[in-house]
């Protein structure tokens, strides 16, 4: 009940953000002020509705210029430039984008939070998994070689320890 709740509420914020945006949108008077716009709006996207999703994808095709030629007069050929200039009529397409995501939101609801392994691809789990696995017998080995290795060493030194000492005694024997 409570998850259902905060949902709602989540829901409730993100159609309230997109709304004031749209008010934004009718403010915006060139290119600049429609980018700073745009990259918001974008990232708001991406948090309700996800980096996947296609209103998300759609906003990047969408620009508040068009491209104009201009004829260049030092071009012996005729040839031309092109320009991006600010189309206040442009605006309408993001109305529509903005307009869309709100009643994707109103009949779908935000995306759900995921699941931290969730986020990461099938390919990308095994390889990390590969990889720590590989670590940890690496790792597994190198400090089981060092033992054995030390435990050999102190072997030796006791053999030759007591190999001294016997000949030390058989020296005195003599």
């Amino acid at each position: 009940m409570i998850e259902m709740n905060s949902m709602i509420k989540e829901k409730h914020k993100a159609i309230s953000i997109l709304q004031q945006y749209l008010l934004e949108l009718i403010s915006i008077n060139n290119q600049f002020e429609g980018n700073s716009w745009k990259v918001k709006v974008r990232d708001t996207l991406v948090l309700y509705l996800g980096e996947e999703s296609a209103i998300t994808k759609r906003i990047d095709r969408l620009y508040f210029t068009v491209k104009i030629s201009i004829p260049d007069p030092n071009s012996f050929f005729g040839h031309s430039r092109a320009s991006h200039q600010y189309e206040p009529q442009n605006k309408v397409k993001f109305e529509n984008l903005i307009k869309s995501a709100i009643n994707y939101i109103e009949l779908n609801g935000t995306k759900k939070p995921i699941n931290f392994i969730h986020q990461f691809k099938p390919k990308e789990i095994i390889i990390f998994a590969f990889t720590v696995l590989n670590l940890v017998f690496w790792f597994g080995w190198f400090v089981g070689s060092s033992l054995k290795e030390r435990e050999i060493i102190q072997i030796e030194q006791k053999l030759n320890k007591a190999n001294l000492e016997l000949q030390k005694r058989e020296s005195i024997e003599k």
